[in-house]
């Protein structure tokens, strides 16, 4: 399916009962494209209902033909739904509540102390929300003198933490606004911004008086690591050929996962895991990998 505009997805997304719409950042494509050979892309996305690409993840995929090919084959090969939405049509997603689309950026930058900083001296500048510049005009100078810059060689000018920022909002849109109509919002992702920025906005909103009240669907992630437990414990990659492909796409990182006790109690740990220890772990019927 096609989809022509923002009124178009948003009746897609009404109109649907219990979706799984996944959001896909710009680094896990780079992690598939490396294993396509092996897993094609209507295994990983068939179960969902709807794809989406912010703008600011868009123009990261478009800084790489491999990466605008295979976007373009989850749609054109495998006639996947998936639809690019900009940022600055995030108001009509939540039907002009510009207020309440403000505490979203608010929150999802909190994390970071001078991006905040930057909000609440150039932005709010000490006025109600209410009397804010519109929307686009705030959004524009939030990304574009909030963020840092840096022009790449094909004269683009990449803006930190921008994508991160862009899949935050996008996702606690479709958690709150679109409560009735979704399963899950499902982030795939490895960046640990990212899931930094998600995990305290959402701490942060539910102390809001204007959000606390409010239902919200839960926000997954799918890190690579997730990913790699599902295809080897799907049978998806053959056992003989596991140490080589995990060799090839993954490195030494800090992983956060549990793992079920005797007594059926939960241990929590985040820590540097090395790809012996992490296939150790995938075996492990106890445990499971969050992030």
């Amino acid at each position: 399916m096609n989809m022509q505009g923002v009124e178009e997805l948003k009746q897609f997304i009404s109109y649907g009962g219990e979706l799984n719409i996944c959001i896909l950042d710009n680094n896990t494509i780079d992690f598939l494209i490396k294993i396509k050979e092996i897993i094609s892309a209507d295994k990983i996305f068939g179960r969902y209902n709807l794809i989406l690409i912010p703008g600011w993840v868009e123009e990261e995929i478009n800084d790489s033909e491999y990466r605008k090919e295979y976007v373009c084959e989850l749609s054109e090969r495998y006639k996947l739904n998936k639809f690019h939405i900009k940022e600055q049509n995030y108001c009509e997603l939540v039907n002009g509540l510009e207020g309440d689309l403000f505490n979203l950026f608010k929150y999802s930058v909190y994390t970071s102390a001078e991006i905040t900083r930057f909000i609440n001296r150039n932005i709010i500048r000490g006025n109600p929300i209410e009397d804010l510049e519109p929307y686009e005009e705030w959004l524009q100078k939030l990304y574009n003198e909030g963020l840092a810059g840096k022009r790449l060689s094909n004269g683009r000018i990449k803006r930190k933490n921008a994508g991160e920022i862009s899949i935050c909002v996008l996702a606690y849109i479709l958690a709150y606004y679109y409560f009735d109509n979704i399963e899950n919002a499902i982030i795939f992702t490895h960046d640990n911004d990212c899931y930094d920025y998600v995990t305290l906005a959402g701490e942060k909103l539910i102390k809001d008086d204007k959000f606390k009240r409010k239902n919200r669907k839960p926000i997954t992630f799918k890190s690579n690591d997730v990913l790699l437990y599902e295809f080897i414990n799907n049978k998806l990659i053959d056992e003989s050929e596991i140490e080589n492909i995990l060799n090839n796409v993954r490195q030494e990182r800090y992983l956060r996962f549990n793992r079920k006790k005797s007594d059926n109690s939960i241990e929590n740990q985040h820590k540097l895991v090395n790809n012996e220890e992490f296939y150790e772990i995938i075996k492990d019927q106890s445990s499971q990998i969050i992030f």
